[in-house]
């Protein structure tokens, strides 16, 4: 199908499970469901994917808290599809719905998550924090090759890391800065488009996309 159908409709492109030991699983066809959420007070994306399957991927690689999903989705009508790789950190929900048949959710979050966790930065930092921002999320922390918005703030600042992760470090920085109207409002989140250093004001002056409007009736497909 071409159109969008209801909010939230997308198609499900392939979704790939990337183990430990070197083992690649597409697992499209088991895909009942995928959540994406994103925040605008979080520094990743998120993502839910609820399996149904007979095959017990869970015990085959096994599943060991190391393992990476890739997935690749898009909207209906829309070019712009989703795509990215997520580290799996848990499973949940498993049941056994008939024999060898059994569903459970795959947690992840964006790969980036990794190395920030793993990442401590123990050093004083001075200059504009804008440009502070970018470094943080290129080079000196995140050292991500994903697409990255930053909007430009007036201010400079001079603080020390105390073995703060960069995810904290830009957080703290998102605190401190001023936008070109002076305004105090700036948030670090990352979206589908990439990693954000943006401010409220510019937030909210955009124009808006895409509407929907709510009803009473149950869509089943």
């Amino acid at each position: 199908l071409s159109n969008i159908r209801f909010a939230g409709d997308v198609q499900i492109r392939e979704v790939q499970i990337n183990s430990l030991n070197g083992q690649i699983a597409n697992v499209t066809a088991q895909v009942e469901l995928i959540e994406i959420f994103e925040d605008l007070f979080s520094p990743f994306i998120t993502v839910s994917i609820v399996m149904r399957e007979s095959i017990d991927y869970i015990n085959l690689f096994p599943f060991v808290g190391e393992e990476f999903v890739d997935i690749d989705i898009n909207t209906p009508s829309m070019e712009k599809s989703i795509k990215g790789r997520f580290y799996i950190y848990k499973i949940t929900d498993r049941s056994y719905t008939k024999d060898k048949e059994v569903v459970y959710t795959i947690k992840a979050i964006s790969e980036e998550f990794l190395t920030d966790a793993n990442s401590k930065i123990s050093k004083g930092f001075n200059g504009n924090i804008g440009e502070m921002a970018r470094a943080f999320i290129l080079k000196e922390g995140l050292n991500t090759k994903k697409k990255i918005a930053i909007d430009p703030t007036l201010n400079t600042t001079r603080f020390t890391a105390n073995y703060w992760n960069p995810s904290a470090c830009l957080t703290f920085l998102a605190s401190s800065a001023l936008d070109v109207n002076k305004s105090p409002s700036f948030l670090f989140f990352e979206n589908t488009d990439g990693f954000n250093f943006k401010s409220v004001n510019a937030i909210l002056t955009k124009q808006v996309y895409q509407e929907f409007k709510k009803d009473n009736y149950v869509r089943t497909t």
